[in-house]
């Protein structure tokens, strides 16, 4: 399954956001900063990786529906396989 160009730029820039969130959120925890803080910040962290998740899956679901000649089956069972990963 190939990324389409303009899904590319803001799958990156998502995962970047998810990086700087972590690394936010393990210095406040080293820093002895609010539980509550770093967890609201975790799960904002997860969101955003599951969106990402489900847009890579998206992405992948319209390639292949999309596809002439019908859907591949083995495509079709790898696809089901990653959106149920995200579950």
């Amino acid at each position: 399954m190939q990324i389409a160009p303009d899904e590319i730029g803001t799958t990156v820039r998502r995962r970047q956001l998810a990086q700087v969130q972590l690394t936010t959120i393990l210095r406040m925890l080293e820093e002895g900063h609010d539980c509550a803080d770093a967890v609201t910040r975790i799960a904002a962290v997860s969101r955003g990786l599951d969106r990402v998740g489900f847009a890579l899956t998206a992405t992948g679901l319209t390639e292949c529906l999309s596809r002439a000649g019908g859907e591949d089956p083995t495509d079709a069972q790898r696809l089901k396989k990653l959106i149920l990963s995200l579950a």
